[in-house]
């Protein structure tokens, strides 16, 4: 999809970019090529919040049309900018409570995919950034990612526990994108092993400089403490 971009700058602020046809949708950087860059991030967003609640996506216009509009006869420069519309998918999620513990969600399509909360609810809010995680680490194992099957395909297995069905909207995460930010094939290898880092990598230590708060004051113990041994120390008497 080809939607025109509107960009303005005023004296001492930044480029600001309006896309006339998708109310709301706005971008701002220090220079032009920067927001030229971060429209195509700034709509392929928009749209995608507009799939997962289910609202209609418009069709993009020509700039001649949005020319005509004395809201827009104040800005500078007229553009284009091409996104590809985002992939929705619906996966069916079963909810169910296994001997009054917490309540386990999961994704009959995506085996693996499990998810934990106290409420039903809480496993559920959870469920969409889990199949997103869950289809990102696919993708970078350079594995296909299932296509959801219909809810009731999984309602008439009786394989599956009793519980409460529900469908989440997820949109499919971009292939290429997640590809260029792989790691490599070592550290690749060292996370199926299980490792959060390299085996001859130092640990991290936290910095007890940098947490501690401004008005705080740093107390040199040791300086002290030889100070003290130094002292003379006299015997009480009575």
């Amino acid at each position: 999809m080809r939607y025109p971009i509107v960009i303005d700058k005023d004296p001492g602020s930044a480029y600001c970019m309006i896309v006339p046809d998708l109310p709301g949708c706005y971008t701002w950087a220090d220079t032009v090529e920067e927001v030229l860059i971060q429209a195509a991030e700034a709509i392929k967003c928009h749209l995608s919040g507009m799939l997962t609640d289910g609202a209609p996506i418009p069709e993009p216009t020509d700039i001649a049309f949005h020319q005509n509009d004395p809201e827009f006869d104040c800005f500078q420069r007229w553009d284009w900018v091409t996104v590809t519309l985002p992939e929705l998918r619906h996966y069916p999620v079963l909810i169910y409570r296994k001997r009054r513990k917490h309540y386990r969600l999961i994704a009959p399509d995506l085996p693996g995919c499990v998810v934990r909360g106290k409420t039903a609810l809480e496993a559920l809010a959870k469920a969409g950034l889990a199949i997103e995680r869950y289809m990102e680490a696919r993708v970078l194992k350079d594995e296909t990612i299932p296509e959801p099957q219909p809810l009731a395909y999984h309602r008439d297995n009786p394989a599956h526990p009793a519980g409460q069905w529900e469908s989440v909207p997820i949109i499919v995460p971009e292939i290429e994108h997640l590809r260029i930010a792989r790691p490599g094939r070592i550290p690749r290898f060292f996370r199926w092993l299980g490792f959060t880092r390299f085996p001859w990598e130092a640990r991290p230590r936290p910095r007890i400089r940098g947490a501690l708060p401004p008005e705080w004051e740093e107390v040199d113990t040791q300086t002290k403490a030889a100070a003290l041994k130094a002292t003379p120390r006299f015997a009480q008497t009575d």
